[in-house]
């Protein structure tokens, strides 16, 4: 196979695990708006990078890559990158309906309890 096509697979297979490096720091900063504390934030942001590291690792010898060069990081980051600025924000707003959703059921819930205690209106 020619080299430079063998380095864009590379390439791809680099972008792909940093989008799923991106879900692993979304974890991170879902982490750190439950608790709001920055101590918490830092701790789980250094624990995401060594997991990532380590399993890109792992990663790179499983799928057999070529002797390491500058690109392979830099598609990592901007796998993570892409991850943040477009599927992180899709995910977001369908969690944020989901809970709305969720949130208004409860109170339709709450009102017909409240409705049907035999008070006159």
């Amino acid at each position: 196979m020619n080299s430079a096509l063998t380095q864009l697979y590379v390439f791809i297979a680099c972008v792909a695990f940093g989008g799923v490096c991106g879900t692993l720091f979304s974890v991170s900063r879902l982490i750190f708006s439950a608790t709001g504390n920055r101590t918490v934030k830092a701790i789980t942001d250094v624990a995401v990078c060594v997991i990532c590291s380590v399993a890109y690792i792992i990663y790179s010898y499983a799928m057999i890559f070529p002797s390491f060069r500058l690109y392979m990081p830099t598609g990592v980051f901007i796998g993570i990158f892409a991850y943040m600025k477009s599927f992180h924000i899709i995910v977001a707003k369908i969690l944020k309906m989901t809970y709305n959703k969720i949130k208004s059921n409860a109170g339709k819930k709450k009102r017909e309890i409240t409705k049907n205690d035999r008070r006159k209106i």
